[in-house]
Order: structure tokens, then C-alpha cells, then sequence
């Protein structure tokens, strides 16, 4: 299992958060934790609400062909797609 990084922390406080997620123990997750089936069990609308959280915390716009499980698989998935995309749509908001 292994342990979230900085940024995925970061993220899992703020999804947890904003999903009102109070079922989630943090100490219990780790990079490979799946955020939908299997794992946290979100569904598509908690998706639209990590995907606006992305977009106002950091900056960056979760396009349509962005919404697939290669960004929203697992925790880790989710924290490299904000690490490589940081500031990429400041200029847009």
C-alpha cells in the first residue's frame, strides 16, 4: 500500500471535504485507492464536483476527454493529472 504523497493528501483532505466524505478515514487510503468502484465508491456527480474543485483550487479546466479513469482511476491518477497540468488554463479563468 502505498502512502499518499503531499499533493494527494492535499487533494483526499479537500475531495473529502467538499464531498462531505465524513465516512472517510484518511489514515486508510493509499495512492492506489480506487476514487469509484471498488474504492471511495464516488459516483459521476461527485466527479462534476472533484472536476470544479480542480478547476478553482488549481487553475485547471478537466475537459471533456480528460473525464475517463485515466484522471479519475485512482488517487494517484488524480494527483499526476493536477501536477502536470498546474496553471495550464489560469490564463482561460
Amino acid at each position: 500500500m502505498a502512502e499518499l504523497s503531499s499533493l494527494e493528501k492535499e487533494l483526499m483532505e479537500k475531495i473529502i471535504a467538499r464531498l462531505s466524505l465524513t465516512y472517510v478515514d484518511l489514515s486508510t487510503l493509499s495512492s492506489d485507492t480506487p476514487l469509484f468502484q471498488g474504492g471511495l465508491e464516488l459516483d459521476s456527480l461527485d466527479a462534476l464536483e472533484i472536476g470544479i474543485l480542480i478547476e478553482e483550487d488549481y487553475g485547471i479546466v478537466v475537459g471533456p476527454s480528460e473525464r475517463d479513469r485515466s484522471v479519475f482511476g485512482t488517487i494517484r491518477d488524480l494527483a499526476q493529472f493536477v501536477q502536470h497540468n498546474l496553471q495550464r488554463d489560469a490564463a482561460r479563468l
